[in-house]
């Protein structure tokens, strides 16, 4: 579900924006497998904001957020526009089938659970291709998702447009502003690995200590 939000003060993505999307995953899958909750905010003007109280600079960028859970957004400058796509697709296939396996951010992000949304802020993303698929997933989104067939379109294209925003991320991922799942830093990948220990270098910049951060991360 796509839904285009001006934030002129302050702007809260609930839990119920995945309310349509769930009732047209179970009525279209019938075993009960587990699924995935996932917010693409495209930003179409450049601002300032807080995502749950964290700093975030957006200019032609895509924040991946995981968890359905409420997300708070604050604007601190001018008003922002933005494209929000609350998405749930299957896990793990078809979506480990064309990406987690070669996507291990994904992959951590889903074995981080959904308790608490984590993001991932991707830089200068207004290429043609991304621009594509958003606008295909709108689509797509628009037709009557009981249809197994477009079900299972949306998905595929919710696959694509991870991949896309996975390929060549090193130069585009901003770790700055990116708030990375959880603490466990021996299962994760090394993007996630750097993002983590960043983010608690970040939160404790006052009174980081090396033995402090060993202790925290288990070294």
């Amino acid at each position: 579900m796509v839904k285009i939000q001006d934030v002129k003060s302050v702007h809260l993505l609930k839990e119920t924006d995945f309310r349509k999307s769930d009732e047209q995953f179970h009525k279209t899958y019938y075993d009960e497998s587990s699924s995935f909750h996932m917010r693409f905010v495209e930003s179409l003007t450049s601002g300032e904001m807080t995502i749950n109280g964290r700093y975030v600079f957006c200019k032609n960028d895509v924040i991946l957020i995981s968890s359905p859970k409420e997300v708070l957004i604050k604007n601190l400058n001018h008003p922002t526009k933005l494209a929000v796509y609350s998405e749930i697709v299957r896990a793990p296939s078809p979506l480990n089938l064309v990406v987690v396996g070669d996507n291990p951010m994904v992959h951590d992000l889903m074995n981080a659970g959904e308790d608490e949304p984590r993001f991932i802020v991707y830089r200068n993303q207004g290429d043609t291709l991304k621009k594509h698929y958003f606008e295909l997933l709108a689509d797509i989104e628009s037709q009557d998702l009981s249809d197994p067939f477009l079900q299972f379109q949306r998905e595929m294209v919710v696959g694509l447009l991870l991949s896309e925003l996975l390929r060549n991320h090193r130069p585009t991922i901003s770790i700055s502003d990116s708030f990375f799942p959880g603490r466990d830093i021996h299962h994760a990948g090394k993007d996630t690995q750097a993002g983590i220990i960043f983010n608690y270098l970040v939160d404790h910049s006052r009174g980081a200590t090396l033995k402090d951060t060993a202790a925290f991360f288990w070294l």
